[in-house]
C-alpha cells in the first residue's frame, strides 16, 4: 500500500481488474531443408579473431516473402531431384503463393560442406569516377591516393572481368581536390567505370597478405563471390594554420580520433598520419608534419561484395570504412572487419594478423587494398548425408533448431518422407504441444494401398498427411513438388481470412497446374476415413484441398481445425495468464482469472469459433473451491476448469428430399 505521510493530493495508477487475453498467431510456419546458401543453425564460424566477438547470423532465419528467401538462401535448386533433398525453395514459394506471411527457415548443410575463401593481395586499386572518351588525356578517379608519390608515376588500366591490361600511361599532373589525373599521352580507347579499374605500377606495395574474406555460409555458391576494395577518400579540407603535429582546419566535422589522414604540402608531396585528438577545429596528429600543409583529407575504403549467381544477383556495398585498428574509442565500430562481420549477409572477413593480436591493435597500414578484384576459391556443398532432424542440445541443428522459435505453429520438411524423419516431426510437435506437422507422401506413392500403409505408421492429432504431389511450372518447365509447402500456405491463409477454427479445406491450391495422381471419389472414400487428406482436381472448380483430417484415431481430435484450434486456445491462455503466477491464491484471484478467460472465450464464440446459440452453451469456466482442494491451495496450485464446444466442419452435407403428392401438399 502507498504511504501518505503529509497532506496533499495523490494520484495513483490502478491496473485494470480484467486482464485481457490476446490470441496468439497460428500462421507462422517453420521449414527445414537444404538450400544453396544461408545461415546454418549450429554451424561453427570459419575462423576466430583475437579479442573480437564475431556475431553469428540468426538461424533459423525469418523470411516474409519468397524474394526475401531468395536474397538470403539463393534460388531454388533445379528439379527433378532424384534424392529428394532440394525441395525447400520450391515449397517456400508455394507457401507464400498460397497466402503465407511469415516463415522461419532452418537450413541444413552436409557436415563436409565448406565455405569459399576470397584472398586479397597487396597494392592499391583505383576506380574511375566517370567515363573517359577516346583521345582524352585526363581521367577522374575516386581517389588519387598513392599517385605521384614517386617520380613519373604510371597507371595501368585493366579490364575488370579478365584483368587484362588495356593501356599504361605516365602521370603528368594531378589535382587532389577534384581527383583528376592528367597524363603525358591520350587514351587509346574509351574507358567505362563499370568495366575498368586502375593500378599504380611503380608504387611499392605493402608487404604481407591482405584481408581474407570467407563466404558467409557454406556451399559451392561462394565460388562466384566477388570482392572489390577501393579507396573512398573524403574531399580535402583547407588547412588554416599548422605547426608541429597540429593542424587548424576550416571544419573538423569529417574527422574522428584514430582516422588515417593524408596531408598535402606545397610542391605536391603528401604524408599520412593518424589523428590522436580533436580539439574544436584543431586536429592533433600522431607524427610531425614535413612541410607547408595546405589541405588534409580522411583516408577510407569502400568494399563491395557481390554474388551474381542465379536470376537475382545480390550486391552489398559498405562505404567510408577505416582499415587501421588503432586503440581509439569508437574507431572499432568503423573498422571494415567490424562493419562487414556485423552487417554483411554474404561474407566474413579476417584481417591479417588477427589470429594473434586483437583487432584494435592492428598496425596502421594500407593492407586492406586489393591490387585487382580477387578471385574466390571454390566452396563445396559436400557429399555427406543430410541430417534434417539434427541434435537437440545447444547449438541445436535441423528440426530441433526450430524449438527455439516460439512463434512457429506449422512445421514441414518438404520432400522428406522417411518414417524416421516424419516420426521426429510428430514427436517435435507433440512435445512442444503448440505445433502441427504437415507430412508429405512418397513421390511415387500414388496407389491407395501404399498411402494407407504410410498412414498406418502413425497415430497422432498433431500431424496431417496430404497427397498427392502437386505439379507446378517454372517458365516452360513443369515439375512435381511435395504438397506440404502449399498446404502450409493454405493453413496460414485460412487462419488470417477466416480464423484457425475454419478447416483448411475446400481451398484452391494456388500455383498448382496439375497433380501426380487424380484420385476418384471412390478412392477418397477409402482414404478419407483413414485420415489421408486428398488434393483433388474438381470439375470447373480447380485443384483444391479436399480433406481436413489428422492422423488420430481419437474421434475428438480427428479434424485438423479442431487440433489447431486447441493449439491456438491453449497457447493463448498460457501466454495471457502468466500474470497469475505468484498472485495470492484467493477467491479474488479466482474471480479475476475466471473473468479474463470468460471474456476471451466470449469473443471466440462471437467470432464463430465455438458452437452454441448462447455463450453458456459454448463454454464454461470454473475456478473456485470445487476445482481445488485444501491441499491444492496449500501447495500453491490454482486449478481452473475450462470447457469449450469447438465447431466441427460440415464434412458431409446431406440434403433430404421428400417427394410430396398434390394431396399431401394440400394437407
Amino acid at each position: 500500500m502507498p504511504e501518505y505521510l503529509a497532506p496533499g493530493v495523490f494520484i495513483e495508477e490502478v491496473p485494470p481488474r480484467l486482464r485481457a487475453i490476446e490470441g496468439v498467431s497460428t500462421s507462422t510456419a517453420g521449414f527445414v531443408g537444404h538450400a544453396r546458401r544461408g545461415p546454418v543453425a549450429g554451424r561453427a564460424l570459419p575462423f576466430t579473431m583475437a579479442g573480437v566477438d564475431t556475431p553469428r547470423d540468426a538461424a533459423p532465419t525469418l523470411v516474409t516473402s519468397f524474394s526475401d528467401f531468395v536474397r538470403t538462401f539463393g534460388e531454388p535448386w533445379p528439379l527433378p531431384d532424384p534424392n529428394h533433398n532440394n525441395y525447400l525453395g520450391h515449397s517456400v514459394r508455394g507457401f507464400f503463393e498460397n497466402g503465407g506471411k511469415r516463415a522461419y527457415i532452418s537450413r541444413v548443410a552436409r557436415s563436409d560442406a565448406k565455405e569459399a575463401q576470397v584472398p586479397t593481395g597487396q597494392g592499391v586499386a583505383l576506380r574511375l569516377a566517370r567515363s573517359a572518351p577516346t583521345g582524352q588525356d585526363t581521367v577522374f578517379l575516386n581517389s588519387v591516393r598513392g599517385v605521384a608519390k614517386a617520380a613519373a608515376s604510371k597507371i595501368t588500366f585493366k579490364n575488370r572481368a579478365t584483368t587484362a591490361d588495356i593501356q599504361t600511361l605516365t602521370v603528368d599532373t594531378i589535382d587532389v581536390a577534384t581527383g583528376s589525373v592528367k597524363f603525358t599521352a591520350n587514351l587509346g580507347q574509351a574507358l567505362d567505370p563499370g568495366e575498368v579499374y586502375a593500378v599504380l605500377e611503380n608504387v611499392a606495395a605493402p608487404t604481407g597478405t591482405g584481408p581474407l574474406f570467407y563466404a558467409r555460409t557454406p556451399g559451392a555458391w561462394g565460388g562466384s563471390l566477388a570482392v572489390t576494395i577501393t579507396p573512398a577518400d573524403r574531399g580535402p579540407v583547407d588547412v588554416v594554420s599548422f605547426g608541429g603535429s597540429q593542424l587548424v582546419v576550416r571544419s573538423s566535422a569529417s574527422f574522428y580520433r584514430g582516422a588515417t589522414v593524408e596531408v598535402s604540402y606545397n610542391g605536391g608531396t603528401r604524408s599520412d598520419h593518424e589523428v590522436t585528438d580533436i580539439q574544436g577545429n584543431t586536429i592533433v596528429l600522431g607524427s610531425a608534419l614535413t612541410g607547408t600543409a595546405t589541405k588534409v583529407r580522411v583516408l577510407e575504403i569502400d568494399i563491395t561484395i557481390a554474388d551474381e549467381t542465379g536470376a537475382t544477383p545480390v550486391t552489398e556495398t559498405f562505404r567510408a570504412l577505416a582499415w587501421n585498428g588503432a586503440s581509439v574509442p569508437g574507431l572499432h565500430e568503423r573498422h571494415y572487419a567490424t562493419v562487414i562481420n556485423t552487417r554483411s549477409k554474404l561474407a566474413y572477413v579476417k584481417p591479417p594478423g588477427s589470429e594473434s593480436a586483437a583487432l584494435k591493435d592492428q598496425p596502421s597500414t594500407e593492407n586492406a587494398f586489393a591490387k585487382r578484384p580477387p578471385t574466390a576459391t571454390a566452396g563445396s556443398d559436400g557429399s555427406a548425408s543430410l541430417d534434417y532432424v539434427g541434435v537437440d542440445v545447444a547449438p541445436r541443428t535441423g528440426l530441433h533448431a526450430l524449438s527455439e522459435i516460439e512463434d512457429v505453429r506449422i512445421v514441414a520438411i518438404p520432400g522428406q518422407v522417411g518414417a524416421g524423419t516424419q516420426s521426429a516431426m510428430i514427436t517435435h510437435c507433440d512435445r512442444l504441444r503448440y505445433r502441427f506437422a504437415v507430412l508429405d507422401p512418397g513421390a511415387a506413392r500414388l496407389d491407395v494401398n501404399d498411402l494407407l500403409a504410410d498412414r498406418s505408421l502413425f497415430d497422432t492429432s498433431f500431424a496431417g498427411l496430404y497427397a498427392p504431389w502437386v505439379e507446378v511450372a517454372d517458365g516452360d518447365r513443369r515439375y512435381l513438388v511435395p504438397p506440404s509447402g502449399h498446404v502450409a500456405g493454405i493453413m496460414a491463409r485460412t487462419d488470417v481470412e477466416r480464423g484457425v477454427h475454419k478447416a483448411p479445406a475446400n481451398e484452391v491450391v494456388r500455383g498448382a497446374i496439375g497433380l501426380a495422381a487424380n484420385f476418384t471419389f471412390g478412392e477418397q472414400e477409402i482414404l478419407n476415413p483413414r485420415g489421408v487428406d486428398a488434393i483433388r482436381r474438381l470439375e470447373d472448380r480447380g485443384i483444391r484441398v479436399w480433406g481436413a483430417r489428422t492422423l488420430s484415431s481419437d474421434p475428438s481430435t480427428k479434424y485438423v481445425n479442431v487440433r489447431r484450434y486447441l493449439i491456438f486456445l491453449e497457447a493463448s491462455l498460457e501466454r495471457g495468464t502468466q500474470w497469475v503466477v505468484f498472485e495470492p491464491n484467493t477467491p479474488d484471484t479466482w474471480t479475476r482469472v475466471t473473468d479474463s478467460i470468460s471474456s476471451f472465450l466470449t469473443s471466440q464464440w462471437r467470432s464463430g469459433a465455438l458452437f452454441g446459440r448462447k455463450a453458456d452453451d459454448a463454454y464454461f469456466v470454473r475456478c473456485d473451491e470445487t476445482t481445488m482442494t485444501a491441499d491444492d491451495i496449500q501447495n500453491g496450485r490454482l486449478i481452473c476448469h475450462i470447457g469449450v464446444a469447438i465447431v466441427r466442419p460440415a464434412e458431409f452435407v446431406i440434403f433430404r428430399i421428400e417427394q410430396l403428392t398434390g394431396f399431401a401438399k394440400q394437407a
